[in-house]
């Protein structure tokens, strides 16, 4: 007998339609997602020696969200502990903006 030099190939199954369902789901559920930056003032706020209100802090952070609109990025502030007491000023993809 003559052993054959090429290893036993597995035969990829015929496409059916649960394997098209499941692949369409698969896609829809992978999402993009975006880097964005966000501008935050503290809530509290005292005064600048000139009579004037100002934050009493200020943070600049990153957040990664699905789309780059105000509801999520807001959405993803909120969920982080560490960002209570803070409001957003400002929100935007970088310059080279990316999608991850």
């Amino acid at each position: 007998m003559v052993q054959s030099l090429r290893p036993f190939r597995k035969r990829h199954h015929h496409k059916t339609s649960d394997c098209i369902k499941t692949i369409a789901t698969l896609e829809a559920e992978a999402k993009p997602a975006f880097v964005v930056w966000v501008s935050l003032y503290s809530q509290e706020i005292e005064d600048d020696g000139y009579g004037h209100p100002v934050p009493v802090d200020e943070k600049l952070v990153e957040v990664v969200v699905a789309r780059p609109t105000r509801d999520l990025v807001e959405k993803a502030i909120a969920n982080r502990n560490d960002l209570h007491g803070y409001q957003i000023v400002d929100f935007w993809q970088p310059q080279m903006g990316y999608e991850i």
